[in-house]
């Protein structure tokens, strides 16, 4: 995490996770704010992620800082299956149904490894968006360009909300995304709550 990060968690999230009761301490244990700063920095200049970014910027410049930002995981992704209440098809209608009733822009970034049948699955589903509402956009252009123009991110649990925290921009995650101590019993505990997890 990144100098002055706020972490929120109303519903309980990191309840199941190995750094729970130790978090804060942790994030400030040895913590050098000039080695930190000037990695950020320098991350942020090379416009790198996880993988190379795009320079390219495909979103209209009257929508900077009034959209929401949507990164896509796979929609069969493990994490989401096990960790999340909602699918993303799910998630992504709902933030269409927000946006469009505060006419808002929606902005989507399909996850770059995505590819074949599951990459025309979800460019298909953001076609199917775009003809219910006018205002929803998908971009390739680079996750810290996106997260840090954004009113704010959603994602389930998705490894991009780390990009928020380099861009020190607002991100809703919406599954567990913490390791859990036991994912057996995190999975099985789901199930008995009704939540219909995957066993995997």
């Amino acid at each position: 995490m990144t100098r002055n990060a706020v972490t929120l968690d109303p519903k309980g999230f990191l309840g199941d996770s190995f750094y729970v009761s130790s978090l804060n301490g942790l994030v400030q244990q040895h913590f050098d704010d000039d080695a930190c700063t000037a990695h950020v920095n320098a991350t942020l200049k090379q416009g790198t992620s996880k993988r190379p970014q795009p320079k390219l910027i495909d979103i209209p410049s009257n929508i900077t800082s009034q959209y929401v930002f949507i990164p896509t995981q796979k929609f069969a992704d493990v994490s989401v299956e096990r960790y999340s209440n909602i699918s993303y098809p799910e998630l992504l209608m709902a933030a269409l149904h927000f946006c469009k009733g505060r006419r808002l822009s929606l902005v989507i970034k399909i996850h770059p490894h995505v590819k074949g049948d599951e990459r025309d699955r979800q460019e298909q589903f953001v076609e199917r968006m775009q003809r219910q509402y006018e205002r929803v956009y998908e971009s390739r252009a680079s996750i810290s360009f996106l997260t840090a123009n954004a009113l704010f991110t959603v994602t389930l649990n998705g490894g991009t909300l780390m990009d928020n925290f380099y861009t020190g921009s607002p991100v809703l995650s919406l599954g567990a995304w913490f390791l859990p101590r036991d994912r057996g019993r995190s999975v099985r505990h789901r199930r008995r709550q009704g939540h219909g997890a995957h066993a995997g």
